[in-house]
């Protein structure tokens, strides 16, 4: 019996040992580093240098064949369109056929309107002095939905690594800054941990319809409508330093 009770006093003995330890363990590392800890951050503008045209062609016919026959030649034209402006076939990209049948409501019937029958197409254009010529020629192909038009760069990993490496150096500068005003100074980095790395690309807007299309006057030839803007990549790291 008494063995026993010696057994569970030394149990719990260890128990509280490693408990204490547990709590003492983070003062003692804090005593042991002394640190001072930023956040940096920085931001790049970059010029696009392509853009993604997003698409679609819709048709409609009492007729389910007419109408999807009408889909087929309209969409191979677009296609057609795209090479001519020598656009690789891995930049188009088509979406599964959507057919609906559509009805007019009345108080008391139904009438029917048509199948109609859409397609999606994305397209990529990576040369932009061709942008308002493809968009414009896009229209008069039958495209009659021009769902999103977004300006963007080829080069996007190149300057999310820069700007990586400028959120560094300024949560280094910044460090450095508020450890000096302590009368401090910094050593190397204790540990740098990055919070986050984005860019918000440039939108265009979005055409319900032909008509919308040129109502903003996006065939007038010899004057340009749309301005590609720039793209903003940022990032943020945040780093701590040991304190000499």
């Amino acid at each position: 019996m008494d063995k026993f009770k010696n057994n569970i006093i030394i149990t719990l003995c260890v128990l509280v040992l490693i408990l204490i330890l547990g709590l003492i363990s983070p003062v003692l590392r804090a005593k042991a580093t002394r640190l001072i800890t930023v956040m940096g951050e920085a931001e790049l503008r970059v010029i696009p240098n392509e853009v993604v045209i997003s698409t679609a062609v819709e048709t409609s016919d009492h007729n389910l064949t007419l109408a999807k026959k009408s889909n087929d030649e309209r969409v191979r034209k677009v296609i057609a369109l795209a090479e001519k402006y020598k656009i690789e076939a891995k930049h188009i990209q088509t979406s599964q056929i959507h057919i609906e049948p559509r009805y007019r409501d009345h108080y008391e019937k139904r009438e029917f309107i048509g199948y109609f029958v859409r397609k999606n197409i994305v397209v990529q254009l990576k040369d932009l002095t061709k942008f308002e010529d493809f968009l414009s020629s896009l229209l008069e192909e039958g495209v009659n939905y021009v769902d999103g038009i977004q300006f963007q760069s080829s080069d996007i990993k190149k300057y999310k690594s820069q700007v990586q490496a400028l959120a560094v150096k300024a949560a280094r500068e910044k460090a450095s800054l508020l450890a000096k005003e302590l009368g401090q100074k910094i050593e190397k980095p204790y540990l740098i941990q990055e919070e986050r790395t984005d860019f918000i690309p440039v939108e265009a807007g979005r055409y319900s319809s032909l008509k919308e299309a040129y109502a903003g006057n996006l065939a007038d030839a010899g004057e340009s409508t749309i301005a590609p803007g720039e793209i903003i990549v940022r990032s943020a790291s945040t780093v701590s330093f040991k304190l000499k």
